[in-house]
């Protein structure tokens, strides 16, 4: 990849930042919308919260309990 090439995703990347955090609302919207949190404000299991709906006696989410 060129430098250019790196500049520009660079550059990409600032500018969706910038959007995504422009407030705590449409930085909540984001997270809810990619799968991070959940709509009621809690971290997705995929990302490491309680999954709600898993049986008790499933090892990875007794550690979380």
């Amino acid at each position: 990849m060129t430098d250019q090439k790196r500049a520009a995703i660079r550059e990409l990347i600032e500018r969706q930042t910038l959007l995504k955090t422009a407030s705590k609302e449409v930085a909540r919207e984001f997270l809810v919308r990619e799968g991070i949190y959940t709509e009621d404000g809690n971290l997705s299991p995929r990302f490491g919260g309680v999954d709600r709906g898993a049986p008790r006696n499933n090892p990875d989410n007794s550690k979380r309990a």
